[in-house]
């Protein structure tokens, strides 16, 4: 995983697609949320991190990307937008990281 531990992964979403071999693969869509450490130097605690993870039904293909936002609704658009374009695990990092890039430009 990465950007650290998720705490807590809710189930967003479903989807069945179909692989060039013709066979079938469900892929579950994930919001993760975790709490940081409180800082070293200033004890505070940090807000609540959110960020997306996706794994084929057995668990075999799973990525997860933490600490994308602070903004929960702003994690599940990203999870949405995830399951609508059927991203796999393995196209989920430059996805998550394409986002990143549109939602600082503006």
């Amino acid at each position: 995983m990465l950007g650290g531990k998720a705490e807590m992964m809710e189930e967003m979403a479903r989807k069945t697609i179909l692989r060039e071999n013709g066979g079938e693969v469900t892929f579950i869509y994930y919001l993760t949320e975790s709490v940081p450490e409180p800082r070293f130097q200033t004890g505070v605690q940090d807000t609540r991190r959110y960020g997306v993870c996706v794994s084929d039904e057995q668990g075999v293909e799973r990525i997860a990307v933490n600490d994308v936002t602070s903004v929960r609704d702003t994690a599940i658009r990203l999870v949405d937008t995830l399951a609508r374009n059927d991203v796999t695990p393995v196209a989920l990092y430059d996805v998550v990281y394409d986002w990143i890039c549109s939602e600082t430009e503006g």
